[in-house]
């Protein structure tokens, strides 16, 4: 037997055949996906689960413990062994901790991606895009390397169209 107690959480149910699909509405299941998945069914199901509605509460756990929500992120900077997280309240929050750490633990999420050497961007947070720069909604300007350009303004357009979808 299913009991759903949390309003927020969104359940979905995967099975090879519709056999338990009338019962997954019963516990008010938000999307009955059928295996084989294809991509349009799972684009399908992503739609209907509001995936941007889900990413505004998504939080991460840093390596001190304190919880961040991913949406809030502006940037990160790395320097001297310290990461400093720039979100949108301002407040910049500072941590002792390497930038491979920090990028191994965000760069998952897909939107937010290492454009240099010691720096994280939140892709929702870039309001112009140049060859060599980011510039962030709170008008900071981030630099490219030459290396990753190619690489970053790729996975930026891709964010984009994904976005558009």
């Amino acid at each position: 037997e299913i009991r759903r107690t949390d309003p927020d959480v969104k359940l979905v149910f995967c099975s090879r055949s519709n056999e338990f699909a009338a019962e997954s509405y019963q516990v008010n299941a938000q999307y009955y996906l059928v295996k084989p998945a294809t991509s349009g069914s799972i684009a399908n199901m992503l739609q209907r689960l509001n995936l941007e509605l889900i990413q505004l509460g998504q939080t991460v756990t840093l390596p001190d413990g304190h919880d961040v929500l991913l949406r809030q992120l502006l940037y990160t900077e790395y320097y001297n062994h310290v990461v400093t997280l720039h979100m949108r309240n301002g407040e910049p929050y500072r941590l002792r901790t390497n930038h491979t750490t920090m990028e191994e633990l965000l760069t998952p999420y897909g939107y937010i991606q290492s454009p240099s050497k010691g720096i994280l961007v939140n892709f929702y947070e870039v309001t112009d895009c140049t060859a060599d720069s980011f510039t962030m909604s709170d008008g900071t300007v981030l630099p490219i390397s030459r290396r990753k350009s190619k690489e970053i303004r790729s996975a930026y357009t891709k964010f984009h169209f994904q976005k558009m979808q």
